[in-house]
């Protein structure tokens, strides 16, 4: 695999950073937050094949995470009029989400082998997950949520050494590929 053409590629379809952080087993994961899935903070707990509780428990989670040995971190930064601008921050969600969408499709064309996508917030692709009447309708296109995983975005921003901040002006979307499977 050709990183700068990975590179290319995320930066075409929008991402401002991609980020190849080649230690997975730096990533830690934080239990305690599921604490806050369970809590329904994002008010979709129990409601989506791509998040908990449907997505595993934070083990299973965790399990799946380190089949992996390196990984890319994803940022996509929005420009908000200000601190109130509630439409700016939908948009932003929905831009980031059709770029992870687009980025697991390139992806997929420049890795031929197994890897593990994860977005920012619930997965969305259906404009009504069949959770839990029925199978999740494309399992191949849903991404689950950094945090379903119990990752923290702030950590991940770090180690990428990419700009991260609460601030007025800007919305911070957080994605992650996990691939060279062990």
């Amino acid at each position: 695999m050709n990183r700068d053409e990975v590179i290319r590629r995320m930066k075409e379809l929008g991402l401002t950073a991609c980020v190849f952080l080649d230690d997975a087993d730096a990533i830690r994961v934080y239990p305690e937050f599921r604490v806050l899935c369970e809590k329904n903070t994002c008010r979709a707990y129990d409601t989506n094949w791509a998040g908990p509780p449907a997505c595993g428990t934070i083990e299973e989670c965790e399990a799946r995470i380190r089949q992996y040995k390196r990984s890319i971190f994803l940022q996509y930064v929005h420009t908000l009029i200000d601190s109130y601008d509630f439409e700016g921050m939908a948009e932003s969600a929905r831009l980031f989400r059709d770029m992870m969408s687009a980025a697991k499709s390139a992806f997929r064309e420049l890795y031929d082998g197994d890897f593990l996508i994860l977005g920012a917030g619930c997965c969305r692709y259906c404009e009504k997950c069949t959770y839990p009447d029925a199978p999740c309708r494309h399992p191949d296109k849903a991404i689950s949520s950094v945090e379903s995983y119990g990752l923290n975005v702030t950590d991940l921003t770090k180690m990428a050494g990419a700009d991260y901040a609460w601030s007025s002006g800007k919305m911070y979307n957080v994605g992650m590929i996990f691939y060279d499977r062990r």
